[in-house]
């Protein structure tokens, strides 16, 4: 699996954690469940516009869930400020659709 994907999956997890409905004890299956139904419900109008990455990409943008979102925040994780804001998208969207494990 890619560095990137991994790093990814880890800031997704942990902002989830950060959301008041999250559940002590879900797995990361459950807890990703969590994000994709609030975000097909959040965004099921700009999904079928855009498409899911690129509604996923607003959403994140958006701050839907606590990621990292100053320029330096990313950059101390190592991603491009410019490429991050995809990158997140696409590592979500390949969790939703089982491309990338959980």
């Amino acid at each position: 699996m890619n560095p990137y994907y991994i790093k990814l999956k880890a800031i997704i997890l942990d902002a989830i954690k950060q959301e008041d409905e999250y559940q002590e004890g879900w797995t990361n299956q459950q807890a990703l469940d969590y994000a994709f139904n609030r975000f097909n419900s959040e965004k099921d109008w700009e999904i079928a516009r855009v498409g899911r990455t690129r509604a996923a990409r607003d959403w994140f943008q958006g701050l839907a869930i606590h990621v990292p979102f100053w320029d330096d925040d990313i950059k101390e994780r190592g991603f491009d400020p410019e490429q991050y804001w995809s990158q997140l998208a696409n590592t979500f969207t390949g969790l939703y659709w089982g491309h990338i494990k959980p």
